[in-house]
């Protein structure tokens, strides 16, 4: 999935890098982490070196928590993605997995709002932030279709 999302041939686990970041070691921390259990990556495409995710349970949650941060930054809808995705029949499942990353306020009004069809419409609604997470807030989502909506989000990934 990863490889797909940034477009590269190259391994997975070459395509990021790990980093540090007080704020969101500190955020970890708040929620329980010790420092052992997590792993701070960065990727290191130009361009999206300010993408940050965290992994706590070994290399393949990293590439995992890449992958969402990398949907919640790009403005793109990563249809390549989505397509390999929905050939596995992953899609539903990992668009739920997405949008389980949302904070909880917002999951909560779509539920009371009709927010169904809406929460089957995004395809990126995800992510943690990097610097706080007011920068999540002001993040955009997109579908597997590309049409787009305000969200915010929380979890595993981090951009910003």
């Amino acid at each position: 999935m990863l490889q797909t999302a940034l477009d590269s041939v190259n391994k997975a686990d070459s395509l990021y890098e790990y980093c540090q970041d007080a704020a969101v070691e500190a955020e970890c921390r708040r929620l329980g982490l010790s420092s052992e259990e997590i792993a701070l990556v960065r990727v290191k495409q130009e361009g999206l070196q300010d993408v940050k995710a965290v992994g706590t349970t070994g290399k393949r949650s990293v590439m995992l928590a890449v992958t969402i941060a990398l949907l919640m930054h790009t403005e793109t809808p990563m249809k390549p993605l989505w397509q390999e995705l929905k050939a596995y029949k992953l899609d539903q499942m990992f668009l739920a997995l997405v949008q389980s990353t949302e904070a909880p306020a917002k999951r909560e009004g779509r539920s009371r709002g009709g927010g169904e069809q809406r929460s089957r419409d995004r395809g990126r609604d995800t992510g943690g932030g990097s610097n706080d997470r007011g920068s999540l807030e002001q993040s955009q989502s997109r579908s597997p279709d590309g049409r787009a909506g305000k969200g915010k989000g929380g979890g595993a990934g981090a951009g910003g």
